[in-house]
């Protein structure tokens, strides 16, 4: 895990477990948002981002739309489960996850994550969500979570099939 990841791990566990318990106001604000500029004007989402320390201001926008996906989460919420996995044991559809998939600009992933954190009933801890979320366009972070979605058919692969048997 980078120092990046680490610190925004850290980040998002302390917004939600600490920062939306005690200000319930803007969580509710939060979960309400569903463009960048409503998003801008609550104050507990640039604590949030202010507390990420993120070096490249090109992930502030990610970090902002977080916070919203954040505001979902119970403060409880500690999964230790990837989101690919729980996506998959939440019966999270081929055709849903495929527009997870898809979602190319801010705005629609976040649509789509928030649609995603609904059907798993925020099961999803808030450290595997931020490391998610705002590194989606990374190569390696979009493959894990399709492994990960997609493991229990890997688990058929290893498994040899007697040609004698199969008629």
């Amino acid at each position: 895990m980078s120092a990046k990841d680490a610190t925004l791990s850290k980040a998002a566990t302390v917004f939600v477990r600490v920062h939306l318990k005690n200000n319930r106001g803007a969580r509710a604000n939060l979960k309400r948002c569903s463009e960048l500029r409503a998003i801008y004007l609550i104050e507990q989402a640039h604590v949030f981002v202010e507390s990420c320390k993120l070096a490249n201001q090109a992930d502030w926008p990610a970090a902002y739309w977080l916070a919203a996906l954040l505001a979902h989460l119970p403060e409880d919420a500690a999964s230790t489960q990837s989101f690919g996995k729980i996506l998959n044991e939440s019966k999270f559809s081929k055709l849903r996850f495929q527009r997870l998939l898809e979602a190319e600009d801010l705005s629609s992933r976040f649509q789509q994550f928030r649609r995603g954190l609904a059907q798993i009933s925020y099961r999803v801890s808030p450290s595997e969500l931020a490391k998610v979320f705002v590194d989606w366009q990374r190569p390696e972070v979009f493959r894990q979570v399709a492994y990960d979605y997609f493991a229990p058919v890997a688990e058929y692969a290893d498994t040899e099939i007697d040609p004698d048997k199969a008629n």
